[in-house]
């Protein structure tokens, strides 16, 4: 594959992805911490798109939250991001931070995760794809799946990460998100699931202001 074709899609795991990668972030100032008088309700939609316009097109991005179950809370375990397209339906595609990889490249010799968690699993892990429509259109449509797969080892090494991808493949712990059409308006493609939104209620909050040396 060329090497535009690891630039499919741009993921941000969080704010702090957003720094370049020779910044270092650190923490500017302790916590500033609000305590509520009664608990606080905070909503917000599990699965949104968001349409921006540019001078060449658009830029689409896709933000999504996936719900670990109560069982798995306390276990370690990795979150795996995949795509297939349809002209090409045996070839699957890991995401690792940033970047695309073709699973049967064999550039490494595990399943690339899109962040892993050693020590346990969180309640909702934040999920954000960004679209381009060139790319996209250079291999048809195609599909999004995300999951998540547990592990024993809470410091692995990398062929750990085969333990997590087959214990999700096994589990059926995955899921389709998105189908993406190479064509579309106003939006390319269909988004699965339930159209729901998260409710997160807290006594009390933290704001942690982070900069870039």
């Amino acid at each position: 594959m060329k090497n535009h074709s690891y630039r499919l899609f741009y993921t941000i795991v969080c704010l702090l992805s957003a720094a370049t990668a020779h910044a270092q972030i650190i923490i500017s100032a302790p916590p500033e911490t609000t305590i509520f008088p009664e608990p606080a309700e905070y909503c917000f939609p599990q699965t949104s798109l968001h349409r921006e316009f540019t001078e060449g097109g658009f830029n689409l991005s896709l933000n999504y939250h996936l719900i670990i179950p109560n069982e798995n809370h306390a276990k370690a375990g990795d979150i795996f991001v995949g795509a297939r397209f349809k002209n090409k339906p045996n070839e699957l595609w890991l995401l690792s931070g940033n970047i695309w990889r073709n699973n049967e490249d064999k550039i490494v010799s595990w399943p690339s995760v899109y962040v892993r968690y050693d020590d346990q699993l969180p309640p909702i892990v934040p999920i954000s794809l960004s679209y381009d429509p060139k790319i996209v259109g250079t291999f048809g449509d195609g599909e999004i799946w995300i999951g998540y797969g547990l592990r024993t080892e809470r410091n692995p090494t990398h062929e750990d990460f085969q333990e997590s991808f087959d214990e999700m493949m096994r589990s059926g712990r995955f899921s389709l998100l998105w189908e993406i059409k190479a064509e579309g308006k106003p939006y390319p493609g269909e988004l699965h699931g339930e159209s729901s939104k998260i409710c997160l209620k807290a006594t009390q909050m933290e704001r942690i202001v982070y900069r870039a040396l």
